[in-house]
């Protein structure tokens, strides 16, 4: 179908994320009102719903107007809207390129549930992860992705706006600069609502997200250098995970490094490692046993540096 200057195909069939099954039905254009994205149970049974663009999409800003209370969803309900490499996804790389804004608490009610994501390529995991908390006065939002080769920014605003004309608009906003941020190439438009883990919505209620406008202009960005240690990075494997997790680090030089494990109070759990590495690539990895099912944090400190990456722990 066609929708604001875009053609859009729908999901059907049951697979990941999640996994879930997707109904075409559940994304539903409106003549004068957007789409109408649902998440609905059927004869006992859950169905979600995504919309991706029909063909790649070039670097440009674009900005989803919603309408709906993204900020209420019950713990366990994944709205997301984001960019990603179907591309390299449909011919079998393991991590694809993906530029993610999300609204969930991915199963923990305690958990931050705005959620700004870069995953890079050949890295398996966040390359960028900014988690934080937000609430809303109404039900407009827009969430904006402006994306160069190289950089990227992530804006979350109250209303259906272009830019944060008064800082009272803006709600959460990150940018990252990187070559880990991808040129154009496979990436498409995605927008998806749906169940963390497969489970029913904690509240068993349907949800409705409706798709008002999505606006495309040119990206303001301009690419920069990338930071000194643009080599200094953590990835975690088996995530989401039941069992144990992997946790890869990129030091650029011998240095000390300590990785911990937070809980979402900020709170210290565990230390994988204190001590100087040399230089290259190291791996680690966590045992959670006997630490409750939710959302966690890996936190690297190296080089004078931090850098976070979420973990969800599944029950």
């Amino acid at each position: 179908f066609s929708f604001s200057g875009l053609n859009w195909e729908r999901k059907s069939g049951c697979g990941g994320p999640g996994p879930n099954c997707w109904a075409a039905e559940n994304a539903e254009p409106v003549t004068g009102e957007g789409v109408r994205l649902r998440l609905t149970r059927r004869s006992g049974k859950w169905y979600s719903a995504e919309i991706r663009t029909a063909a790649p999409v070039p670097c440009g800003a674009y900005s989803f107007q919603l309408i709906g209370r993204t900020d209420l969803l019950a713990p366990n309900v994944v709205l997301g809207v984001f960019l990603y490499d179907d591309t390299a996804g449909e011919t079998g790389d393991p991590c694809p390129d993906e530029l993610d804004l999300e609204s969930s608490r991915f199963g923990d009610a305690s958990a931050p549930n705005g959620h700004f994501v870069s995953y890079a390529s050949g890295v398996c995991g966040p390359a960028d992860l900014d988690d934080f908390s937000y609430a809303l006065t109404g039900t407009y939002t827009t969430h904006q992705i402006d994306w160069a080769p190289g950089a990227v920014s992530f804006r979350l605003l109250h209303g259906h706006r272009l830019g944060a004309e008064l800082p009272e608009y803006l709600i959460g906003e990150r940018s990252f600069v990187s070559p880990l941020v991808p040129a154009a190439g496979g990436m498409r438009l995605h927008v998806n609502l749906w169940a963390f883990a497969g489970n029913a919505p904690t509240d068993q209620q349907e949800v409705e997200v409706v798709i008002s406008d999505i606006v495309s202009a040119a990206s303001v960005l301009a690419a920069e250098p990338a930071p000194a240690d643009a080599d200094r990075a953590m990835a975690v494997r088996q995530n989401p995970s039941r069992g144990g997790v992997d946790i890869q680090l990129a030091l650029p030089a011998d240095e000390h490094a300590r990785v911990t494990i937070l809980d979402v109070t900020g709170r210290r759990i565990a230390t994988l490692a204190d001590a100087v590495f040399p230089a290259g690539r190291h791996a680690l990895r966590w045992d959670p046993t006997p630490v409750a099912p939710g959302v966690y944090f890996a936190r690297l400190e190296a080089g004078g540096r931090m850098i976070s990456r979420r973990i969800v722990l599944l029950p």
